[in-house]
């Protein structure tokens, strides 16, 4: 898979170290943060040394999070579906396999983040709910 970010980021070194054909893609600084702030919540939603006050923020960041990123995974999956059903038309023509093959690729790495944040998200309700004897510790 190739990461959405790492790819605009490409196209952008591309139009920078290319000063005739003149700036077509801006610097992917949204993107970027995306993936970054989603690798940092998991990573703090992992830690064992998580801070039990901060475990509630935590939760509602990774769901909402892992809402948003699933949304924009899925919504590519509809939008190939509709373009190939001929519901809808779109941007990327699918007669060649390439041209589907990329697209799943670049825009699948969001719904596989969004399933990452959410499964960081559960384990970390899980880790939150039992604390070994059995009680809520929420």
């Amino acid at each position: 898979m190739v990461p959405y970010p790492l790819l605009k980021l490409v196209w952008w070194a591309q139009d920078a170290a290319s000063p005739a054909a003149g700036p077509e893609h801006p610097f992917p600084a949204m993107e970027l943060l995306a993936f970054g702030t989603a690798l940092v919540l998991v990573l703090l939603m992992l830690s064992s040394r998580t801070p039990r006050v901060l475990g509630r923020v935590l939760v509602v960041a990774g769901w909402g999070a892992s809402m948003v990123l699933l949304s924009m995974g899925f919504l590519m999956v509809f939008g190939m579906l509709a373009q190939l059903t001929g519901v809808a038309g779109g941007e990327v023509r699918f007669t060649s396999g390439g041209a589907s093959l990329m697209v799943l690729c670049v825009y699948g790495t969001w719904l596989m983040l969004g399933v990452v944040v959410l499964a960081a998200t559960l384990r970390l309700m899980d880790r939150q709910l039992s604390d070994g004897r059995g009680r809520a510790v929420l």
